[in-house]
C-alpha cells in the first residue's frame, strides 16, 4: 500500500506487514515484476519485493510530470526535457529520449512505440531509435496535465481541463 508521500508498506495475503520503507516520495509508484519503483526527490529508486531495501537508484532532473511508466521490462520516467528508459533489471539508462520542449504528460509506451505530449499541445511519437516518427496536434491552448492511455489500435489522451481525445494509430 501506498501512503501519503511518505512511506510505503507491503503486506502479506494473509493481511500481515511484510516490510515498511520510510522514503519518501512524490509519485505514486509503480509495480514492476519484481520491484516497486518511485521518485524521491531528483533519483528513481528500486524497492527489493521481498525485503523492502531500495536497491538501485538513477539521477533525473526536475519535471512538472514524473509519474514512473512500466511496460515490458522497463520503466519510462520524463527528466527535465527528456524522457528516459530504465531497464527494471539492471536499473541503468537503456534509452533517452530528447523532446523538443517540455512534457505536459507522463510518457507511455505502446506497441514499440513512445507517446507523449509536449507543452505546444502535440503528440510526439518516436520510434525505436529514439527518432521522432511523427507530431499531431491532440490539444489547443495551454495543455495541462495530459494522461495518455491505449488500446486496440486507438490512443486516448485526457487533459486536466476537461479535454478528451481519441486517435487511431492502426
Amino acid at each position: 500500500s501506498a501512503g501519503n508521500g511518505s512511506g510505503f508498506s507491503f503486506f502479506s495475503k494473509k493481511g500481515e506487514k511484510k516490510w515498511s520503507l520510510a522514503s519518501s516520495y512524490t509519485e505514486i509508484p509503480v509495480i514492476t515484476d519484481k520491484s516497486l519503483v518511485f521518485v524521491s526527490g531528483s533519483s528513481l529508486e528500486k524497492a527489493d519485493f521481498e525485503s523492502g531495501a531500495v536497491s538501485a537508484s538513477v539521477d533525473i532532473e526536475k519535471s512538472r510530470y514524473q509519474k514512473p511508466e512500466y511496460f515490458g521490462g522497463s520503466v519510462y520516467i520524463n527528466s527535465g526535457s527528456d524522457v528516459l528508459k530504465i531497464n527494471t533489471e539492471s536499473f541503468e539508462k537503456e534509452q533517452v529520449y530528447t523532446l523538443p520542449d517540455p512534457a505536459v504528460s507522463n510518457p507511455y509506451y505502446y506497441k514499440g512505440k513512445l507517446y507523449t505530449v509536449n507543452d505546444k499541445g502535440t503528440l510526439l511519437i518516436y520510434g525505436k531509435k529514439n527518432a521522432e516518427e511523427s507530431a499531431v496536434a491532440v490539444s489547443r491552448g495551454n495543455p495541462e496535465g495530459i494522461d495518455i492511455t491505449a488500446s486496440e489500435g486507438t490512443v486516448y489522451f485526457a487533459g486536466l481541463k476537461g479535454e478528451l481525445f481519441a486517435m487511431s494509430i492502426e
